[in-house]
């Protein structure tokens, strides 16, 4: 432990022994967490860990044990180097400016810490891919597949099926497997293939299908399955029977409403989007217009706004806020505060549709109310690694999941790069516009590499649609959650919200109509080819924009040093002290020491604040 007073002790200087002087935080920040203590946005501690964690779980499961330990072995070695460089400048820098900095723990400490957490990883997902390769189910499908009866439970609500043949599906955990007269165990995850018929299927129910096992398309379950019977075991809970109907009767308010809103309301409040539900799939006076329904979504991903119709992190800090907000009007106490942040979190969950990226946002909530019942201030960047860790320990799948790589690499980028693309940006636009651009900006840069991959190639104008339905985002999620909360006991005023909330899609509708044409995306190698490339880019633009911007502060500082060299000249003292003593001194002069460029910059900028005061008052 270090003593209260060790750190003014380190700060004081020589020639003031009893006084510390003033250190901006920038420069203590910069000289380590032993100085002061470590800011949310720069605790990286945890990445090394988190980084080969991701890697032991995701190569365990495709590249075997082998590869995964190299990995490891690699993500080590490399981390402690960077330490030890990063260490060793900083405590240069910190000497150099008269402070004690030191990092706060030696490189093998971090070395030890990611050794352990893939370990912990490649043995989650050993066990887990040796669970599956033995699988009864999986084994029938790798042999051609075949006729079989399962007792599943469903664990998520039915959906519009995409396969000809069948109207709805339903993701499912097999319990038990019967096939030539043989019963084995199984906990395999199957999709079920759906007549119109067993569309009654509810989750959180435990069934008995009859039907053909075949090798799954796409996705990662171990097999689908076309269901020809079914018989009830055990009705869902009270709880998740009352979430079903919850669900339903929202989706059934929001078939009421125009295409669009079919469409979008049930995106933008469920993460479902409305031609795929089972609702719309089982209407009796027809489902959305297909063709309509493909060309609305291929607008929003070209536009670059495609993850507002997935439920993500924003719902989570939209209900956050609004419970922070009524605790703290009456007064809770911190741990009542995060008992009910909790509790919200756990009840978004509950009424939402599952998907990898609610499984990040809920966990990196859990261990924000966590960390405030313990008093401990927030920590971003140190809760996403730490929700990376525990969350691919517990279901290695999601190492291999494109959603909850798009969600952590997003969520990094925000925490890393926002605030300082916001300080920047605001410098030349209204903060209204700064803002949101820098949010799309920093979430785009980190997760670019990964959208390349899926072959979408790169949206030019996402940062432009981002900015334009910023402010509808936040009024729409709003009056889809009203709608509901309210839809199952009073349908005309759910309606009356899931309007509202369409009027707001229906403007980003045309937003992503309208920039995600022709000629918004360009076109970029997909694979692990392109997101290198991509990712190669990026660095080179990050290198060559820091290269300039340290350019321009030699050039600024050999121009300020070139305007006062006259402070050298003979005689200057004796006339700036002949100066002083008249009533009109120099320093009273307007543009006194200032050269005409920079009296010319000055003037234009202080125009330009003005004026952007005057248009866009704050």
């Amino acid at each position: 432990m270090t003593h209260p007073d060790s750190t003014a002790r380190r700060h004081r200087s020589p020639g003031s022994p009893g006084k510390a002087p003033v250190v901006p935080l920038a420069e203590q920040q910069e000289c380590g967490a032993a100085t002061v203590p470590e800011p949310g946005l720069y605790d990286c501690r945890m990445m090394g860990p988190a980084i080969a964690t991701w890697l032991a779980a995701g190569l365990a499961q495709t590249a075997g044990l082998a590869a995964a330990c190299a990995a490891v072995a690699a993500c080590a070695v490399a981390w402690s180097v960077a330490v030890t460089v990063l260490r060793t400048s900083l405590t240069a820098r910190c000497r150099h400016r008269g402070m004690r900095g030191a990092w706060p723990h030696p490189p093998w400490h971090t070395a030890l810490a990611i050794l352990a957490a893939g370990a912990v990883a490649m043995l989650s997902a050993g066990l887990m891919t040796l669970s599956a390769t033995h699988d009864a189910v999986a084994r029938i499908a790798a042999d051609g597949g075949g006729s079989a009866v399962l007792d599943v439970s469903i664990t998520a609500p039915l959906q519009a099926s995409t396969r000809r043949g069948s109207v709805c599906m339903a993701q499912a955990t097999v319990e038990r497997m019967e096939a030539g007269g043989v019963r084995e165990p199984s906990s395999a995850r199957v999709r079920l293939l759906l007549g119109s018929d067993a569309c009654a299927l509810r989750p959180g129910g435990r069934y008995r299908v009859s039907g053909d096992l075949v090798q799954p398309e796409y996705g990662r379950e171990a097999a689908w399955m076309t269901v020809r019977g079914w018989l009830p075991i055990r009705a869902p809970t009270a709880l998740r029977s009352g979430v079903t109907r919850l669900q339903d009767a929202f989706l059934s308010v929001t078939h009421g409403l125009s295409e669009q809103g079919r469409v979008l309301v049930p995106g933008l409040t469920l993460g479902v989007m409305g031609q795929n539900s089972a609702i719309d799939a089982l209407a009796p006076d027809g489902s959305v217009d297909a063709v309509y329904a493909a060309g609305l979504t291929d607008g929003f991903r070209n536009a670059g706004i495609m993850h507002l119709m997935a439920v993500s992190g924003g719902h989570f800090v939209l209900l956050a806020t609004i419970v922070t907000w009524l605790m703290r009007r009456v007064r809770a106490p911190r741990g009542l505060l995060a008992l009910a942040l909790a509790g919200a979190y756990a009840a978004l969950c509950l009424v939402m549709v599952p998907s990898d990226s609610i499984t990040r946002a809920a966990s990196g909530g859990l261990i924000a109310a966590a960390c405030l019942c313990a008093g401990r201030r927030g920590q971003a960047m140190s809760a996403l690694c730490w929700t990376v860790c525990i969350a691919v320990i517990v279901r290695p799948g999601l190492a291999l999941s494109y959603g909850f790589a798009l969600s952590v690499l997003s969520v990094a980028g925000i925490v890393m790069l926002c605030s300082r693309c916001t300080r920047s940006l605001g410098r030349v636009m209204p903060r209204c516009v700064a803002e949101p651009l820098a949010v799309t900006l920093a979430a785009q840069a980190f997760s670019l590499p990964v959208q390349v991959m899926l072959g979408s190639g790169v949206p030019l104008l996402a940062p432009v649609a981002n900015v334009m339905v910023a402010p509808l985002v936040g009024f729409g999620t709003i009056c889809g959650l009203a709608a509901l909360a309210v839809s199952i006991v009073m349908p005309p005023l759910g309606f009356a919200f899931a309007w509202m909330a369409s009027c707001a899609t229906a403007l980003m509708a045309s937003c992503a109509l309208w920039l995600g044409g022709a000629g918004s995306v360009v076109r970029w190698p997909s694979g692990w080819g392109g997101a290198f490339a991509m990712a190669g880019t990026e660095l080179a633009v990050a290198l060559g924009i820091a290269m300039a911007r340290r350019a321009m502060r030699l050039w600024r500082r050999r121009r300020d040093a070139r305007d006062g060299s006259v402070d050298a000249m003979p005689g200057t003292a004796a006339m700036i002290g002949a100066a002083d003593a008249m009533p009109g001194t120099v320093d009273a002069m307007p543009g006194a020491g200032v050269s005409r460029a920079g009296m010319a910059r000055e003037n234009l900028g202080q125009w330009w604040r003005e004026t952007r005061d005057l248009l866009f008052p704050t």
